[in-house]
């Protein structure tokens, strides 16, 4: 499952099979789903629901024709997003958060379960930039037909301004998350392994590196993750900006150690970047961030998203790797 911009700018989602036949839409023209930005999507283990972030059109401002509010509030930027699920088929949907004007929502992911719904949300849009986020959990089940929340709590370890939920380990009694400090920026994203149980916070990626590390997948046998970061990229902490940045995908043992780098999309004098030729053309002249992504099942291949110049503008490439 995926989402992509549409041609009126505002992102949808669909489905496919995971050699890229069969694809479907979910949210385009579903008249149970609100037609701005869906993003974010996530299925639930037993492959019958998707959770997902769609903007909520009835929060309106006098920036919401424009560019800037699209980006603004789009899939990656959460703002004025609501929770939704929907049936794989798309014939249903449900509303499952109720935000209002400054708040919003980011990358909602279930357990290996399928009990727990845990995503990050947005409170307040202070300090200026990215706001404050929290975590939030809840018991998630359907009941008569419906999806029901019950038992919904927030937490915020190690007191920081930002969190962007990643994954759960095997047993669902850890999670991987992004987080960034008060007063920081994209410099000093940082991977978190916290455990629900002891409260036990560890930073497996350094926050004074001045890298931006994000979107951290843990394997189905919980023993590597595999995230996105700006290092050795030749970056510098003032260029990691929506405009700017670059980043690769690295691979790392779950205790933050033996850290290797398995893509060189940014190694500007390496065959990417040879006048464009061959299969690596369309990563010519290009500025490359590799985001998100997923571990398959059985654990032996890695599909993300690769993202070409910007992707509000211009969509990017779903890719898959054997790591």
């Amino acid at each position: 499952v995926y989402d992509e911009p549409g041609a009126d700018g505002w992102a949808d989602i669909g489905h496919m099979k995971a050699d890229g036949s069969d694809k479907r839409q979910l949210t385009h023209n579903n008249p149970k789903i609100p037609q701005l930005h869906c993003g974010n999507p996530a299925w639930h283990p037993s492959g019958k629901y998707i959770v997902f972030q769609a903007l909520d059109p009835a929060i309106k401002g006098p920036m919401a024709s424009t560019f800037v509010y699209k980006v603004y509030t789009s899939p990656g930027a959460g703002v004025h997003n609501n929770l939704w699920l929907a049936t794989a088929d798309g014939k249903g949907a449900w509303q499952l958060t109720n935000l209002g004007r400054g708040e919003g929502v980011l990358h909602p992911h279930f357990s290996r379960d399928g009990k727990l719904l845990v995503w990050s949300e947005m409170f307040s849009t202070k300090p200026t930039g990215r706001g404050s986020w929290k975590l939030k959990f809840a018991d998630f089940s359907i009941e008569k037909g419906k999806p029901k929340l019950a038992n919904i709590r927030s937490l915020r370890p190690g007191k920081l301004q930002f969190y962007e939920v990643h994954s759960f380990f095997p047993k669902d009694t850890e999670l991987l998350f992004t987080g960034m400090p008060f007063g920081g920026g994209a410099k000093d994203f940082t991977i978190y392994r916290y455990h629900l149980e002891t409260k036990e916070l560890t930073a497996l990626t350094d926050p004074k590196d001045e890298h931006t590390d994000e979107h951290a997948q843990v394997s189905p046998d919980g023993k590597s993750i595999i995230w996105m970061s700006s290092a050795g990229t030749g970056i510098r902490p003032w260029q990691l900006n929506l405009f700017m940045a670059w980043t690769e995908y690295w691979m790392m043992n779950t205790d933050g150690t033996n850290r290797q780098r398995l893509t060189w999309f940014s190694k500007r004098k390496s065959a990417h970047w040879q006048k464009g030729k061959g299969k690596h053309k369309r990563y010519h002249r290009a500025r490359v961030i590799a985001s998100d992504g997923s571990w398959s099942p059985d654990g032996t291949k890695f599909v993300g998203y690769v993202q070409i110049d910007s992707s509000i503008k211009h969509p990017g490439s779903i890719v898959v790797f054997e790591p």
